[in-house]
């Protein structure tokens, strides 16, 4: 019996590896899926209060509140005026030897303050004034 070899062969022989892919990347899909759900969020160790109905005395006056406000460059100021850490420090103890129930009230509307420049200086403030920081949020206009 004779082969030839030297004929073409009516249908091109190869691996269809389209069927491969899809099969790999659809595991692949399910298992980022699947991390994503098993993996507990990263916090800042910020507990954020429950919302209650009815407001309790604990809910500092505002002349207990001593609020901060952060620029651009990453200046805390209080009242306008620049303060630099120590005074800061300074500041916090003595508003909180004044107003035992106070608050410090960081307020970073600036547009230019990045989302870094507000977690580092809540994790400064968290090391001065411990649990009793709070950050003042504002609605966005025409909303």
């Amino acid at each position: 019996m004779q082969t030839r070899f030297d004929q073409p062969s009516p249908t091109p022989i190869g691996i269809n590896i389209l069927p491969l892919l899809d099969v790999v990347l659809s595991i692949l899909a399910f298992f980022v899926l699947a991390s994503a759900g098993l993996v507990t969020p990263t916090r800042l160790g910020i507990t954020l209060p429950k919302e209650t109905k009815n407001p309790d005395k604990t809910t500092p006056l505002r002349s207990e509140l001593l609020i901060l406000t952060l620029d651009g460059a990453g200046n805390a100021r209080i009242g306008g005026a620049v303060v630099t850490k120590a005074a800061l420090e300074t500041k916090i103890k003595t508003h909180f030897i004044n107003y035992p129930q106070g608050m410090v009230v960081l307020n970073a509307e600036d547009s230019e303050v990045t989302y870094k420049q507000v977690v580092e200086f809540l994790q400064e403030l968290k090391g001065i004034a411990g649990e009793r920081v709070a950050i003042a949020t504002a609605r966005a206009e025409g909303k």
